[in-house]
């Protein structure tokens, strides 16, 4: 009998393969069968000791000392482990995943992150939406038009590249987050004085005020629940709802950067937007100003600041409107239907984006007016253990983001309320041209104007009627005088006539 115990025993443990002669098995796994077998070793050597007592001492004495070696062996492959799942906790999001699918001790959980972490390397962190919250669960028998092997299910991930690209935070400088608490130098006023000074006078002092703008750094977040059979069955359904998950999260901080964040009672403000009242400077508009004429002077006075504007924001209707603005021959004014250019108006880039109130805009230097605090991109984690979710076999897929924002330049920004936009009404049709009267019919609500050499003569409101009529007629006898009609800013092709014999 070979009483005698070598470090091998402790190594066949550490490498040994599962039972179908796979890869090693995970270490909880080796931790629970190095324990089982230590107290087996334990066992028998008690058992060999029991039966050696008639040996002489020497043996006995190195028996106990092997025993007592297996027993530090493994108390260092036990400290090997809490060692790997504190650095894991220290190190990049990517790698934490990597390292969480062999520690973790929920299998299911594993199993769902690995699906997950396969199927969408593509995609990055993300972030969360506040207040949205989603009851549909995703399961296979809720997917319409499924066919009867899931796995021949049509690559739904191409949808992703119609996804409306989010330019208003791509413009944006964020600032890692270090604290749950964001601090802006907001410039208040600014008044400029420099200039050459002849020797022995006073230099001028100019006014420059800022302000200390403190916000809360909150959390953007929603989540689905999805079937494990849906995920497991459907190759692409995992990185098509984490993608669509990352999407919501930043379209909703751009819905936060655009128009604010009203915070319950009790609450924290988190961003302060490009709409707040404070935070824009506005234009005069004239009753015959067009929504173009309007986003011309917002230009000009934001540069009026020394910093030109970068952009001009507006939701997609008003730009669609805009854009199907035609001139006096049909023509369109702003492209063609089949040019693919980027919009551009008065020489500024024009953003488009749903998060814009219809009707309004904004005109500014969104990289240097707006300034914002993130912690990372977008964060998906996925979780079995939410609620009931092991006894329904579901996964909880989550998405979120802490940030907070501020405009930090309220004088270099330009929003408001743009005129209706439109085609311009008909041109007014002149009925009775006599030196009593000139009569015709035009676009309710329009303003009728008759111009003779450049000069008004004649302007009248067209009420419900939808008729005008000037007496007696203003434009004398053989002058050329031209009608037209303009309604919300937009003025009709002119009617020609000529003044009548008395």
């Amino acid at each position: 009998m070979n009483a005698k115990l070598n470090h091998g025993t402790a190594a066949v443990a550490i490498q040994m393969r599962n039972a179908q002669g796979g890869q090693p098995a995970n270490l909880d796994e080796l931790s629970v069968q190095l324990r089982t077998q230590i107290s087996e070793l334990d066992a028998l050597i008690k058992k060999k000791q029991d039966a050696l007592k008639d040996v002489p001492d020497n043996l006995a004495e190195e028996i106990n000392n092997r025993a007592k070696q297996i027993e530090g062996i493994a108390s260092d492959i036990e400290q090997i482990k809490n060692d790997l799942v504190n650095q894991a906790k220290n190190l990049r999001q990517e790698d934490q995943e990597d390292i969480a699918a062999i520690l973790i001790r929920n299998k299911d959980a594993v199993d769902q992150a690995s699906i997950m972490y396969s199927r969408s390397k593509s995609v990055s962190d993300s972030v969360t939406f506040e207040g949205i919250k989603t009851r549909n669960i995703i399961t296979l028998a809720g997917i319409s038009n499924k066919v009867g092997n899931a796995a021949d299910a049509k690559d739904i991930t191409g949808r992703t590249a119609a996804y409306r690209p989010l330019n208003i935070i791509d413009l944006i400088n964020w600032i890692p987050a270090d604290s749950e608490t964001a601090y802006y130098l907001r410039e208040t006023t600014a008044n400029f004085l420099a200039g050459i000074i002849p020797e022995a006078e006073d230099k001028p002092e100019s006014e420059l005020q800022l302000g200390m703008l403190q916000l809360s750094v909150g959390t953007i977040a929603h989540f689905v629940r999805v079937s494990k059979q849906a995920l497991k069955n459907m190759s692409q359904l995992a990185v098509y709802i984490e993608t669509r998950l990352a999407y919501g999260v930043r379209l909703k901080l751009e819905y936060y950067v655009v128009n604010g964040h009203t915070p319950a009672q009790g609450q924290q403000k988190i961003f302060s937007g490009l709409l707040e009242p404070l935070n824009y400077t506005t234009v005069d508009v004239h009753h015959s100003d067009t929504a173009i004429d309007v986003l011309n002077k917002a230009k000009y006075k934001a540069a009026a600041t020394y910093i030109q504007p970068d952009c001009i924001i507006l939701n997609p209707e008003d730009w669609g409107r805009i854009e199907r603005i035609k001139g006096t021959d049909g023509h369109y004014v702003f492209g063609a239907p089949g040019a693919a250019v980027q919009p551009v108006i008065w020489g500024v880039p024009v953003i488009f984006s749903a998060t814009m109130p219809v009707g309004k805009y904004w005109c500014g230097p969104l990289s240097m007016a707006y300034e914002g605090y993130l912690d990372s991109d977008v964060t998906i984690v996925v979780s079995t253990e939410d609620g009931n979710n092991v006894t329904k076999n579901l996964v909880t897929i989550l998405a979120e983001m802490d940030g907070s924002g501020a405009v930090v330049l309220p004088d270099a920004c330009v929003a408001g309320q743009l005129p209706a936009i439109g085609n311009a009404p008909n041109a007014p049709v002149v009925t009775t041209n006599t030196d009593a009267k000139l009569e015709g019919t035009a676009t309710e609500g329009s303003v009728v104007t008759v111009t003779v050499d450049g000069v008004a003569v004649g302007v009248q409101l067209v009420g419900q009627s939808g008729q005008f009529s000037f007496a007696p007629n203003p434009v004398d006898e053989a002058d050329q005088a031209l009608v037209t009609a303009t309604l919300a800013g937009l003025t009709s092709s002119g009617t020609v006539v000529v003044g009548p014999a008395p």
